[in-house]
């Protein structure tokens, strides 16, 4: 009989289990599905460090805050309330945190949240910040602030404060404060920062950096330049030595060693300066923060954070957990990712769909100056350029070839192996270049005239298209003959800088730029004809990428879908940071996007490509009559209630009229009538529960 009941028993456990999974299935197919952040490029570039009792605390140039309560076992992201402006300082008395161009935030919680802290405060651009006393003193970019109330409030410093000149340092002496300017003048402070008197000029960009014993040392960190030193309270100053002629971005002094972080790793002189000894020498360990805590060396530069153990001779980086933001291309190849980031100048590599990060800059010549931007996969070969050279990688050599020196830059590149085809954009380079042997040698196919360089190129199919500042030309078979189309705007030079192009399987696309706004352009016949879309949707196209009839733009203000040859356009944000979106990457099942600021960030492409599109479940949106002469209908079905917005926007992408703005309403239909002010371009731009939706419409002449 137990047997029986425990057979029963079972059984039920077991269709419990069974309804509970279709349970989950079902409504995880029901949940919304959307962005979220890969784990890398692991590193970025660590700008500030701060230390409250056991807690390490990171800031970085893509404007995050991480925290690691033991260093080497991983660090956590606390950047709730920041927007993404480089941290340039971390003053752990108080919590405050100094950034370029959001100014001082305050967090309250341990740098879990932060709200800013700018009453008063005349300019953002925050450089550096200290305690003195009850006094804290920021440098901005137009002169030095105080505040006696943890910064609730600002007021700048006029007394004997003459310049208003960028306040590019700030050091403590003793009971005295020093500051430097942009400009070289040095001035002093005796009660904290409120009254200041000046003390002498120096070389143009000369910071501050150490007080030891009374002895003041400032350096330039843009140059060979030497380091001074000051023994009278920064009257006089005279040459103290010469580095390794690098650059000195950090200088400190850790028992009786001069320590000083350069552009090219770590500096050491064990003997007052009169010689020096290179550590960790990489072109790739631009040092921006070195921090003391008891016997051991926290050091942030543009790779990550790294430890040392033995007064900097030995460094050990520990970036896990810690993602380089800003990223300029992502491209894939052979079932992995490889991304060209800001911060690091180098290259990484994921062979696990962006869950770990590995750097693949063997070959690659890098500098502390953010040079690279063109990252293309040409099957299982990259290729990257820094503007005068290019170079290639394959797996077969993990090694990143220089390949020879051509003299002309490399701002717009398509390649179809093993062709390269290469626009300038150069203003003496009226050139298209070309390469039939993946770069090993040269010649021009194409002149341009002697007023307009060539801007961009794209290739696919043994079609050639090269963009100019008057004209696009077409090339039907390699490169072998070219005919010249017009502009998308019929030459009225509305825009006027060409951006970009993009190439689809049926289709040109082009990006021009005017003043602040820019303009996207379609044209299904090889330019003979073109349709203006997107406008009053986005302003800027960075990217754009192509899955069977579907359409995906990179935007400055996230990613958009048109499934109707940019007719129409929805936002596919969801879980997607407010940021600009530079890169798009389509790899098999997922869609990868780039931020400046936010990282790497994955979706599912199904989840997208199955969203309802605008004549869908949804909701219905039409216009008629259009094309029109004096008035037109916009009509619109809402299955649901909804937050609505109706916007209309002109050829110039100015907006003429605001019809609905955030106004509640409930299902059914509802419409509403327009007329232009003149015969024209128009586009009606609808926003639906934060989805944005674009119409073009053309009024007519009347008679």
């Amino acid at each position: 009989m137990k047997n029986v009941y425990r057979q029963q028993y079972l059984k039920s456990l077991k269709l419990v289990s069974i309804l509970f999974s279709f349970v989950l299935v079902f409504y995880s197919q029901l949940a919304p599905a959307q962005w979220t952040q890969t784990k890398g490029p692991q590193g970025g570039s660590v700008t500030a460090l701060a230390q409250i009792g056991t807690t390490i605390y990171a800031g970085t140039a893509g404007g995050q805050i991480y925290r690691t309560s033991e260093f080497g076992n991983g660090w956590t992201k606390e950047n709730s309330g920041l927007y993404g402006y480089q941290i340039n300082a971390i003053l752990p008395e108080g919590m405050l945190a100094a950034t370029y161009g959001g100014g001082i935030y305050l967090s309250t919680d341990l740098g879990i949240n932060w709200i800013e802290r700018n009453n008063g405060l005349g300019n953002f651009h925050a450089n550096t910040l200290v305690q003195s006393g009850s006094i804290l003193l920021v440098g901005t970019d137009s002169g030095m602030y105080y505040s006696s109330d943890n910064a609730a409030t600002w007021n700048i410093c006029q007394s004997g404060l003459t310049s208003s000149s960028r306040i590019n340092s700030i050091l403590l002496s003793g009971t005295k404060v020093f500051a430097s300017t942009s400009i070289g003048e040095i001035f002093v402070s005796d009660d904290n920062g409120v009254n200041w008197s000046w003390k002498a000029n120096l070389q143009a960009g000369m910071q501050l950096m150490l007080s030891d014993a009374g002895v003041l040392y400032a350096a330039y960190p843009s140059g060979g330049a030497p380091i001074r030193k000051s023994e009278d309270e920064g009257l006089t100053w005279s040459v103290w030595t010469y580095t390794n002629y690098f650059p000195v971005t950090v200088l400190i002094k850790s028992g009786s060693s001069f320590i000083a972080g350069s552009s090219t790793g770590v500096q050491i002189s064990i003997d007052n300066g009169v010689s020096w000894q290179h550590y960790l020498y990489s072109s790739e360990t631009h040092v921006n923060a070195i921090m003391i805590s008891g016997t051991t060396l926290y050091m942030g530069d543009y790779a990550g954070a790294s430890v040392s153990y033995d007064n900097g001779i030995n460094w050990t980086y520990s970036n896990v957990g810690l993602v380089a933001t800003n990223c300029y291309a992502l491209v894939s190849s052979a079932g992995n990712l490889f991304s060209e980031d800001y911060e690091d100048q180098g290259v990484f590599r994921s062979e696990d769909d962006g869950e770990t990060w590995s750097m693949v800059n063997d070959g690659l010549p890098l500098s502390y100056d953010p040079w690279y931007g063109l990252l293309l996969a040409d099957g299982n070969n990259l290729f990257i350029s820094n503007y005068y050279n290019l170079f290639a990688w394959s797996p077969s050599s993990s090694s990143w070839l220089a390949l020879p020196n051509t003299g002309f830059n490399f701002s717009g590149i398509a390649i179809d192996s093993p062709d390269i085809y290469v626009a300038s954009q150069d203003y003496y380079d009226h050139y298209l270049h070309h390469s039939p042997d993946y770069g090993t040698t040269w010649n021009n196919i194409l002149v341009a005239d002697t007023v307009n360089y060539i801007s961009d190129v794209v290739f696919s199919k043994n079609e050639l298209y090269a963009l100019t500042w008057s004209s696009f030309y077409f090339s039907p078979d390699n490169g072998n003959t070219f005919f010249s189309i017009p502009r998308p705007d019929s030459g009225q030079l509305f825009y006027k800088d060409p951006l970009s192009i993009f190439l689809s399987d049926s289709a040109l696309y082009a990006n021009y730029f005017n003043a602040y706004t820019s303009a996207a352009f379609r044209s299904a016949d090889h330019g003979t004809s073109w349709n203006q879309i997107g406008k009053g949707v986005f302003t800027y196209v960075y990217d754009m990428k192509f899955s069977g009839a579907s359409i995906f733009a990179a935007t400055d203000s996230g990613v958009f879908l048109s499934a109707d040859e940019g007719t129409s356009w929805i936002s596919v944000n969801e879980g997607l940071p407010e940021t600009d979106v530079r890169h798009l990457e389509i790899q098999e099942t997922k869609i990868y996007a780039t931020t400046m600021g936010q990282g790497i960030w994955q979706r599912s492409l199904q989840s997208i490509l199955s969203i309802p599109d605008i004549a869908g479940d949804n909701f219905n949106f039409s216009i008629y009559p259009n094309p029109f002469q004096q008035a037109t209908l916009t009509h619109y079905t809402l299955k649901g209630s909804s937050i609505i917005s109706l916007e209309v926007y002109n050829f110039l992408g100015q907006k003429v009229k605001t019809i609905l703005q955030n106004e509640s309403q409930v299902a059914g239909e509802h419409q509403y009538p327009f007329s232009g002010n003149s015969e024209g371009i128009y586009f009606i731009k609808m926003i639906v529960d934060g989805k944005i939706f674009s119409k073009k419409i053309i009024q007519l002449k009347y008679p």
